[in-house]
């Protein structure tokens, strides 16, 4: 893959040295610099809020919450609640949090490289990948649980190649900790259990010795979780399955598979179109690299059959997307939803950088590691610099301070849960007792003689203006104030009859 640097001369050999590892510590610096980039350019949005709500409440009220909410584990709640304890609930605050977490998942992933003795060449491509991936550092930044599944999926992903390293009489504290991490990941998000599975299948392909005290972790796994599982089976019952949690999640398509792998590769989108007649011929590159990474990563992936780390950084990459894909058809509600696999994205990764500095011809292998490090560059660069981020704490201001009235309530109309959740937490968080939030599935049904009506539009959306139909029956559309990203906008303005 590279010149033998023992071969050279001493001098020579330690300035080549010197030099790979100060491009690793430029990756380092870099992978957290982009993970702060622009941080808090915008507020809170979706689902976030409802975690800072949870975060400012009592320990009963916020378990009490999270398992009415059925959807997610607590782990991620509770740690956020010790640092809110500690170092308040300002945007900068919160968003450090789920930040501390991304930087952090870097140190498993290193430590993975090291135990399979990867070249520094290796090491570096790897972490130029996982550094520059839009939709790695988009999620790192989400006051979500997604950045503490990178941090405990890697940590699973170093603990368990090791455990395929070592004898079985001396796997026990590896075995130990393996249970930690494992334990840490189910309690961060469901979608953990597939890494559990996949641990299972490799040591029931390559390694049955260690196939018992495995099993007998798993055991301990599952009586650990059973009191959870049980508090939320009797939560989703009373409510009466998981339809008003999930309903809104389309089961996917070949696509929406296909999609998740283009990200991690280094999506090209619609954001890209500012590129102009430039946009179609990067196309073009984009479909010729695809089929280069295709090729490389089947040939790699025929001849890994005996290599047990391998196949397990292979299946880490590929049965949490299959199997959370199967089971969106086989469940009554889709669980789809390819945020829920940045568990998977730096196991896929680490293999496509291992197929392509494996290609057999050195002429293509050079070709396709400089094609692939200028394409993800650029990629990352025109996804994150067009990233899709709502600022609704602008809205709400402009709102407040635009609103003469003093009347209480004045109400505020929406269909979208994620645009009234957001506005809600900053009416709250402002100390703004004059507006209420009325959720509508009908617009046309409002009758107030004066409101506030606010919805979220997509950039495909053809449907005809909501303000045009309303001015159109002769209401009087005042103060029109609206947020937008590249592929939404939530738009607010008020109405009067």
């Amino acid at each position: 893959m590279s010149a033998d640097l023992t071969r050279l001369p001493q001098k020579t050999y330690f300035r080549a040295m010197r030099m790979k590892l100060a491009v690793t510590a430029v990756l380092l610096l870099l992978f957290a610099i982009l993970r702060i980039w622009r941080l808090t350019s915008y507020g809170l949005y979706g689902d976030e809020p409802f975690a800072v709500y949870l975060a400012n409440h009592s320990w009963s009220e916020l378990f009490a919450a999270v398992i009415r909410d059925v959807v997610h584990p607590p782990l991620f709640y509770s740690l956020l609640k010790l640092w809110v304890g500690s170092f308040g609930d300002s945007l900068i605050a919160v968003k450090l949090f789920a930040v501390f977490f991304a930087i952090s998942s870097i140190v498993p992933l290193i430590m993975v490289c090291r135990e399979l003795r990867l070249s520094i060449e290796a090491r570096n491509l790897f972490l130029w990948l996982v550094a520059v991936n839009a939709f790695l550092v988009f999620y790192s930044q989400e006051l979500r649980m997604y950045s503490l599944l990178m941090v405990a999926s890697g940590c699973v992903l170093l603990l368990f190649v090791k455990l395929l390293g070592v004898e079985r009489q001396a796997m026990w504290k590896v075995q130990a900790a393996l249970f930690a991490a494992n334990l840490v990941l189910i309690y961060s998000h469901y979608f953990g259990w597939m890494f559990v599975a996949v641990q299972f299948i490799v040591l029931l392909l390559q390694q049955r010795e260690k196939l018992k005290a495995f099993s007998a972790m798993c055991a301990l796994l599952v009586t650990c979780f059973l009191p959870w599982a049980y508090l939320v089976a009797q939560a989703a019952k009373m409510k009466g399955g998981l339809a008003g949690n999930l309903s809104w999640n389309q089961r996917p398509g070949i696509k929406d598979l296909l999609w998740y792998f283009i990200n991690l590769n280094g999506a090209i989108s619609y954001r890209w179109e500012g590129y102009g007649f430039a946009y179609k011929i990067l196309l073009g590159v984009y479909l010729v690299l695809t089929l280069f990474l295709i090729y490389a990563l089947f040939r790699y992936a025929k001849n890994i059959t005996r290599n047990a780390a391998l196949l397990a950084i292979l299946l880490f990459a590929v049965a949490p997307p299959m199997l959370a894909f199967a089971a969106s058809y086989l469940l009554p509600q889709s669980i789809w939803g390819i945020r829920f696999l940045v568990l998977s994205a730096a196991p896929y990764l680490l293999f496509l950088t291992l197929a392509v500095l494996n290609l057999e011809s050195q002429k293509l292998r050079k070709f396709v590691v400089l094609f692939l490090i200028l394409w993800t560059g650029l990629s990352g660069y025109t996804e994150l610099a067009n990233r899709e981020k709502l600022n609704v704490e602008k809205l709400v201001k402009e709102m407040m301070q635009a609103e003469v009235s003093q009347q209480q309530p004045i109400r505020i109309y929406t269909d979208n849960g994620l645009v009234g959740n957001t506005m809600q937490f900053y009416l709250d968080r402002f100390h703004e007792p004059r507006f209420e939030i009325v959720y509508v599935d009908n617009f046309e049904a409002i009758e107030d003689e004066y409101y506030w009506l606010a919805f979220l539009k997509y950039r495909f959306d053809n449907h005809p203006l909501v303000q045009d139909e309303v001015a159109a029956k002769g209401s009087q559309i005042e103060r029109f104030f609206q947020t937008a990203s590249p592929g939404h906008t939530v738009i607010l303005f008020a109405v009067r009859r």
